[in-house]
């Protein structure tokens, strides 16, 4: 199973896993500053395979972000293994 990285934030599964295969997701948003050792939003939620392309809606509260830069970051356990895909976005005012 393999990660695709694409520029929307998404992350594509190659692999093909069985369907119904459980799918840990982690979602953070990131400040631009790489000095920040802790995220300032994470969630986790389970998501399941639906064959050889899953696809998941998530909705972000992110109107307690300040306006900046930030960095929305995708992890999801698959066959063993990360996947990570990251995007960055602005909050403006």
């Amino acid at each position: 199973m393999a990660a695709r990285n694409v520029r929307s934030g998404r992350l594509c599964i190659a692999g093909r896993p069985p369907p119904d295969t459980p799918l840990p997701i982690q979602v953070e948003v990131w400040s631009a500053d790489t000095t920040v050792r802790t995220p300032r939003l994470t969630i986790a939620f389970e998501g399941r395979s639906t064959g050889p392309v899953t696809a998941r809606t998530q909705t972000l509260g992110l109107s307690r972000l300040e306006p900046g830069r930030y960095r929305f970051r995708v992890s999801v356990k698959a066959a063993g293994r990360d996947l990570v895909s990251e995007a960055w976005f602005t909050v403006g005012r």
